[in-house]
């Protein structure tokens, strides 16, 4: 079905607010809605998943479109339920307004670690949360910037930012311990109560299980340029240790694994590493011969 693009937004992302109408499954992940508030999975229509139903269980709006109001005092003195998405669509009908000047509600835009992060043990998270309700926003540092300066761009009367360190290393249990302490302070001194819940309480994301790389959409990739980690590649590859790396492994090739038939860089391992000298000239000879050695492959 085709819908004017004034009648939707698209592009938004739910943190686990929304769930799938037809299987009550909570959902994670992109979606767009109407102007009469239905939502939908998929970041637009043209998404492969956009006939699949959302629904708001709470029945409040989500974190990419938090400025709930309310106005009483109507003939029969119910509450009415508005948010900006609704009044922008009422601007653009007002010809004496120019809604494209409007400030912009913040986008969710999290920030992800870098390699020099991981070898720090920790990183700064930028949030914002609306000022008269618990509703949060991830942002990146420009972002939380421009609503710290009061950039007219964004709407930093409603918005209030905030940043935490977050940490990425040491033992798996104190991290997760130092995160949830650390959320802890922010909620109790920062006057944002909900924003454990905002992060599904999860104080692991993140955390430095294969040091180098880190997760976006369910992806893996490198921390350092955002590029996609090979699929072939086992969950354990991850920066050297122990002066073991693929530049000295028996399999490395010309920047490809011939184990896992995929490229890799130098200064990585997994598992499977085996050193030159530990392996015979025959297996040698058998592993880059195999059906398996992307060079042989047509």
């Amino acid at each position: 079905m085709y819908y004017p693009p004034s009648q939707i937004q698209t592009n938004l992302y739910s943190n686990g607010s929304l769930i799938i109408k037809s299987t009550q499954q909570t959902y994670t992940g992109f979606y767009w809605t109407t102007s009469l508030g239905k939502f939908f999975a998929g970041k637009t229509p043209d998404s492969p998943q956009s006939s699949i139903e959302l629904i708001n269980p709470s029945n409040t709006l989500t974190p990419r479109n938090p400025d709930a109001h309310d106005l009483t005092g109507n003939e029969n003195n119910t509450k009415i339920s508005y948010s900006s998405f609704d009044v922008v669509n009422y601007l653009k009908l007002n010809s004496d307004i120019d809604a494209d000047k409007l400030p912009r509600i913040p986008t969710y835009i999290p920030s992800f670690p870098t390699k020099e992060d991981y070898e720090i043990g920790k990183f700064t998270r930028f949030f914002c949360k609306q000022k008269n309700a618990p509703l949060f926003i991830e942002i990146d540092q420009t972002t939380y910037t421009k609503l710290l300066e009061s950039n007219p761009e964004l709407d930093y009367k409603i918005f209030s930012p905030f940043k935490f360190s977050w940490t990425l290393t040491g033992g798996q249990n104190r991290a997760a311990l130092q995160n949830k302490n650390t959320v802890d302070f922010i909620e109790n001194k920062k006057d944002a109560l909900g924003l454990s819940q905002y992060l599904n309480y999860n104080y692991l994301l993140h955390y430095n299980t294969t040091p180098g790389i880190t997760k976006r959409n369910s992806k893996r990739i490198y921390a350092d340029n955002g590029v996609e980690v090979p699929l072939n590649l086992p969950e354990n590859y991850r920066l050297i240790k122990d002066n073991k790396a693929c530049a000295s492994c028996a399999y490395f090739q010309q920047g490809v694994c011939n184990k896992w038939s995929a490229p890799i860089r130098q200064n990585y391992y997994c598992n499977a590493f085996k050193p030159l000298k530990s392996l015979s000239s025959q297996e040698i000879i058998d592993t880059l011969s195999s059906t398996t050695n992307i060079y042989n492959q047509k």
